[in-house]
């Protein structure tokens, strides 16, 4: 890091008139007008000119990806629906498998005219059927491809393994598992005529995709067919596995594959059957609908009339355990991933990732009851640092500005400006600047006068302990 202090280029920064900034609002307001200069100098958020993602940002593409075909998926699909009453069903992807339009994202880039571009890594997937079969090979991509922001395509590049879209299907070339296949095409199967909410339709989905990878095994006799479940899923699959318990597999697929019923009707069946009277089944529809597990959890408990169910509650607590496991270790790195790469980036780069790491944070904090603060102080300890410079000569009659190198400062290479403000006669207190994940770092720089001459070697430790802010202090220069 370089610092020195000189006068402000003329009508290009920011002055701090002591006699003007007065009073508590008068100080804030100038402590906002710092830092926004300090970033506008630092991450040049005014520079116009896009900038690529930070090298590193995600981990390079895979060079080769094995899918499940999705013919012998299909095949798999259709023979345990047809066991449970239900043949003649159909994806909403198309009667042909063969067909299917499936794009497997690699991870996103940004090229420097500012173009988001993620590219399909179809060519590098290698389809896995029976044994002595050729699997083929995925069709050509030819639906209209859903556009993200920046900042969707990097949390789905962090946190997304695969999605089922209206009429195509979503894959991740860098978190995709293997089976993961098998759980969307489940989904693709779900009747666009009924809504299901969220624990509905990944905990059937997640029961359903069970059985279709045992059926993937007896058809290839290959065990990695076999479908592990999802812990993130647990607490809604054990539900739906409670309700099946209630009734029967046969009425719980019908409920959730038929397209030639509507939802209202099925559950009206369910809940006759189980002698809810007429004016309990709107609010027992309303609760097992809903996306709040207490909430099925009253609806079960009125269905089973107080009796015993396939999953107690100490199951459902187990579950719960593991699903905030698998959703922190998720959350957690993805957010540990970003703070370096905030830490580096500059101008419309800079601002999109601040924005994708605020809404980030709040996301977390929302998930483990922390406010997003504590979520960045929990994985980055991020440390503020002050530069507080006394003027030994002609202290208040030439403002000084402070001069820091961005890449120490983490803002990009080049040198950068740090404006300062006069907090007492002749002392220059510099807007704060944020140090992620650097705790115990020691930081160099240059010291100068006015004139950018006889600089002097400096340094300081960044605090090794849980230490929020620090003033750095005892530095001196002449600036007459």
């Amino acid at each position: 890091m370089f610092l020195a202090v000189a006068p402000p280029d003329v009508g290009k920064s920011l002055t701090f008139d002591r006699k003007v900034d007065l009073g508590a609002v008068q100080t804030n307001i100038a402590d906002a007008r710092l830092r926004l200069e300090t970033l506008t100098k630092t991450r040049q958020i005014d520079d116009a000119t896009p900038s690529a993602l930070p090298a590193g940002m995600f981990k390079d593409d895979p060079q080769a990806i094995e899918i499940p075909s999705p013919k012998l998926v299909d095949e798999a699909v259709k023979a345990v629906t047809a066991a449970l009453g239900l043949p003649g069903l159909k994806s909403r992807l198309g009667a042909e498998p063969d067909t299917w339009n499936i794009y497997v994202a690699g991870h996103p880039r940004i090229s420097v005219t500012g173009v988001l571009s993620t590219p399909n890594l179809a060519s590098k997937a290698a389809l896995v059927g029976r044994a002595g079969e050729d699997p083929g090979k995925l069709a050509s991509f030819t639906k209209s491809l859903e556009a993200d922001e920046l900042g969707g395509a990097v949390a789905k590049q962090l946190d997304l393994s695969a999605e089922a879209k209206s009429d195509y299907m979503w894959l991740n070339a860098g978190r995709f598992e293997f089976t993961d296949l098998i759980h969307e095409v489940i989904h693709t199967y779900e009747p666009q005529s009924k809504s299901f909410s969220t624990p509905m339709a990944e905990g059937l989905s997640e029961v359903f995709a069970y059985m279709v990878g045992q059926k993937l095994v007896e058809l290839t006799t290959d065990a990695k067919f076999s479908y592990a479940y999802n812990d993130y899923y647990n607490p809604f699959r054990l539900r739906m596995e409670n309700l099946i318990g209630m009734f029967s597999l046969a009425k719980i697929a019908k409920l959730y594959f038929d397209p030639a019923t509507d939802l209202d009707t099925e559950l009206g069946a369910l809940f006759a059957e189980k002698n809810i009277p007429e004016d309990d089944r709107k609010t027992v529809k309303e609760q097992l609908t809903s996306p709040k597990l207490d909430a099925i959890d009253a609806a079960l408990s009125t269905l089973a009339g107080g009796g015993v169910q396939t999953h107690d509650s100490t199951a459902l607590d187990v579950a719960k355990e593991q699903s905030e496991a698998a959703t922190k270790g998720t959350g957690d790195e993805s957010l540990k991933k970003l703070y370096p790469q905030l830490s580096t980036a500059k101008g419309a780069t800079y601002l999109t990732l601040s924005k994708v790491v605020g809404k980030m944070e709040r996301e977390r904090g929302a998930a483990t009851g922390e406010t997003p603060e504590e979520v960045r102080k929990r994985l980055a300890a991020p440390v503020e640092v002050t530069f507080e410079i006394r003027a030994t000569a002609g202290g208040g009659d030439l403002p000084p500005k402070i001069f820091g190198t961005a890449g120490e400062m983490g803002g990009g290479a080049e040198e950068r400006a740090l404006p300062a403000r006069e907090i007492s006669k002749g002392v220059w207190q510099t807007a704060p600047i944020e140090f992620l994940n650097q705790r115990g770092k020691e930081i160099k720089f240059k010291l100068v006068n006015a004139k950018g001459e006889a600089p002097v070697d400096k340094e300081f430790t960044l605090p090794d302990r849980d230490t929020a802010k620090v003033v750095v202090r005892g530095f001196s220069v002449k600036v007459s």
